[in-house]
Parts: C-alpha cells; sequence; structure tokens
C-alpha cells in the first residue's frame, strides 16, 4: 500500500514539475530563428539581385543614349557647318568668276595708251581673283567630302562607344555577364513549366562559351536601334544644291577667264582648274556647281537588358554577411548527429529541380529592362542648333495618375 501511495506521489509531483521546459522551448525557438534567418538572407540576396540587375540596365540605357546624342549633335553640327562652307564657297566663286568675266575686256584695255598701265593693274587683279571661279568649285568638293566622311565615321563609331560605354556601366552596377544571366533566367522559366534547357552549369559548351565572353555585361535586345539611324540624303536646293543655271553661268565664266588671263602668270592654274571642272559632269556636282549630301534621321527608342545569373546558396549567403548558416552546429551538440549537412539542407528548404542540387538552395537568376530614347531636333539639313539628349523612358503603370489627378502620359513600355 505504501508502494502504491508513493508512486502516486511521484507522478503527481512530475505533472506538477515544470523543471526543463525552457531548454525544450528554446530549442523549438532556435530552430524556427535560424529558418527564418536563413529565408531572410536568401530573400536579401534575391531582392539585391534584382535591384542590381535593374540599376544596371538603367545605367547601360542611359550611358548608350547620352553617347547616342553626342554622336547626333556631332553630325548636325558638322551639316551646319557643311551648310556655311556651301554659302561661302557660292560667294567667293561668285566674286571669282565675275572677275573672269571682267578680265576679259580689261585685258584689251591694258593696251590703250596713256591709259593702259591702269588697265593693266586692274587685269592683274582681276585675273587673280578668276583664281576663285574654279579654284573654289574644287576646294567645295574636297570639303564636303571630308566633311561626309567624318559624319559616315561617326555614325558608325559613336554606337561602338555608345555600346562599350553600356557595358562598363552595367559592369561597375555589379550585372554578371548578359549572356549566362538570359540563359539562366530562361531556364528557371522553362524549368518552372515543366520544360528543359541547357543551362550555362549543366549545359552546352555553346552557352558556356557565350557566358563567357568579356566585356557583354548588358546588350540592347533591338540592336539595329544602337545605330544612329542616320542616312546620307542628296540635297535638292540651295545651299546643298547649286541654284539652277548658276553653275552654267560660272562655266562660261571660267572660259572666259582662262583666255582672258592666258597670259598671267596665274594663268597655267586657271586653265587647268577650268578644263578640270570642263570634263566632268555638272548633274552630279563633280563638275562645275555642286551637289552636297548631308545627314538626315533619329533613332527610336532602345531596350537594354542586364541581369544577375543563377545565384549563391543560402550558405554561400550567408556566408557573405559573416554566418554560414548551413554549417551551423544546433544547440552546440555533437556535428556528427545534429549538424545539416548539404543534402539534408536542401531537401528541407526545396525539393524540385535546380541548376546544381550539390550546392543546396540557390538565389534565382534575374533580369532587368530599361528602355532610353533620344529627345531633341531631328538631324537635318536645316540650319538647327544640335539638342539631341538621351532620356530613359519611364515605366508607369496603365490608368495611373499623378498627384493632381491628371491621368499620365507617359510613353508605356511593359517590361
Amino acid at each position: 500500500m505504501n508502494k502504491l501511495r508513493n508512486i502516486i506521489y511521484r507522478a503527481r509531483g512530475f505533472r506538477n514539475d515544470e523543471n526543463g521546459q525552457v531548454i525544450l522551448l528554446s530549442g523549438v525557438m532556435i530552430f524556427f530563428i535560424v529558418m527564418f534567418v536563413v529565408v531572410t538572407v536568401d530573400s536579401s540576396v534575391a531582392i539585391k539581385h534584382k535591384i542590381i540587375a535593374q540599376n544596371a540596365a538603367d545605367t547601360a540605357a542611359d550611358a548608350a543614349a547620352m553617347w547616342q546624342a553626342r554622336g547626333l549633335n556631332l553630325i548636325q553640327h558638322l551639316n551646319n557647318f557643311h551648310r556655311i562652307v556651301n554659302y561661302v564657297a557660292t560667294g567667293i566663286e561668285s566674286v571669282g568668276c565675275i572677275a573672269c568675266v571682267a578680265s576679259a575686256p580689261l585685258f584689251i584695255a591694258k593696251f590703250l595708251p596713256i591709259v593702259g598701265p591702269g588697265f593693266e593693274a586692274a587685269w592683274q587683279v582681276a585675273c587673280v581673283g578668276c583664281v576663285a571661279c574654279a579654284g573654289v568649285d574644287r576646294l567645295q568638293l574636297i570639303i564636303a567630302d571630308a566633311i561626309n566622311a567624318i559624319q559616315l565615321a561617326a555614325s558608325y563609331s559613336f554606337p561602338v562607344i555608345a555600346f562599350i560605354s553600356a557595358n562598363t556601366n552595367a559592369e561597375n552596377s555589379e550585372a554578371d555577364r548578359v549572356i549566362g544571366a538570359v540563359a539562366d533566367y530562361l531556364a528557371s522559366v522553362v524549368d518552372g513549366v515543366g520544360g528543359d534547357f541547357i543551362n550555362l552549369d549543366t549545359g552546352g559548351a555553346f552557352f558556356d562559351l557565350l557566358g563567357n565572353i568579356p566585356f557583354i555585361y548588358a546588350f540592347p535586345i533591338n540592336a539595329d536601334q544602337l545605330l544612329l539611324s542616320v542616312e546620307e540624303k542628296e540635297g535638292t536646293k540651295y545651299p546643298w544644291k547649286t541654284p539652277n543655271g548658276v553653275n552654267v553661268a560660272w562655266q562660261a565664266a571660267g572660259n572666259v577667264g582662262q583666255v582672258a588671263c592666258i597670259t598671267h602668270s596665274l594663268g597655267n592654274r586657271i586653265r587647268t582648274d577650268v578644263n578640270h571642272l570642263n570634263g566632268k559632269d555638272m548633274s552630279d556636282g563633280t563638275g562645275w556647281g555642286y551637289v552636297s549630301s548631308f545627314y538626315w534621321g533619329n533613332p527610336g527608342f532602345i531596350t537594354w537588358v542586364a541581369g544577375k545569373a543563377l545565384g549563391p546558396d543560402a550558405g554561400g549567403a550567408s556566408a557573405f554577411y559573416g554566418v554560414n548558416l548551413q554549417d551551423a552546429i544546433w544547440l552546440d551538440s555533437d556535428p556528427t548527429d545534429i549538424q545539416l549537412t548539404q543534402a539534408e539542407n536542401t531537401e528541407l528548404w526545396y525539393t524540385g529541380d535546380t541548376f546544381d542540387n550539390s550546392n543546396g538552395h540557390e538565389v534565382p537568376p534575374v533580369i532587368g529592362l530599361a528602355s532610353a530614347h533620344i529627345e531633341g531636333s531631328v538631324v537635318t539639313g536645316d540650319n538647327v542648333d544640335p539638342d539631341a539628349e538621351g532620356f530613359l523612358i519611364p515605366v508607369q503603370q496603365p490608368f495611373g495618375s499623378d498627384n493632381t489627378g491628371n491621368e499620365m502620359h507617359y510613353l508605356l513600355i511593359y517590361h
């Protein structure tokens, strides 16, 4: 009877004894706290990668648009300079041709008695001026070709500079090589719907090769818009083309001048220039007069992509912040009994397919998209101030409104 009573007393004491509950509760709490930290760190890294990808795309688009605008401004400056050259050349050549015509009567008048020496001096001056009639015409053609050559070089070189600048900015924004990031992203999308995709980790040498191309950290989706979208256009009216009949008048004056100034010290120069132009075609501007070309056009918008490739697992991400949670020893116990292995941690956090399950749960790849366009005057043969500027296109939700309640009128580019 006493033994039974002692057992009952002990059972009641055990039921009322609260010793040891704090240890059990602490263990459960630590378990959930560590899980929360792991998820938080992984989420923060994923968010950080998304911010990096978007910043890289933004800076790439902004830098490229800036250099595109500079290229367009240079071409417009050259158009304006070319217009001035044509105006000045037309004026000087017209004066020179008038001098050629005047040289004929002066050549005769210099043989008159008494007043002959005065007309002789005038004839000398007229023949000097006559040099400009054909000489400036030839020089104008050389200058025009040089200007057009510089514009052509600018139309091809500035897109290259824009591409290099965009990739430099994307790299400085900590983006990964874009081909690898996009390949990883596409693989994650396809795998998410149950498909299969060759990725850079498991997959093919082709993607592996592309993913390791240096300096490619951002790339334009519509690559054709990276060009300045300008083209050479032949002028149809003054000052890009000699007014009708003027080239014929210049030719007649030059022919008069080469005869009237034949005995002048510059006679050979005049005759050479005149004969050169006489042997060329007036209609294409290689003979008397000119038909100049200018550059015209304006680019549209361009969209750039940048990204972060498949990221580190929770352990790697945590180690970045100074603690390796995958190697944590729970409750400071024997690591052979309680430590979570890589494989166990993978099974605990993620049971689906990954690119490389040996590395545990991985931060998914992300990409960023950004569009930019050029604002300002169109590149044209008219005399306009070069005011092209590159701007990022704001991405807004449709049917939005600003603080005043007005509908937003931003150009919507749905990324």
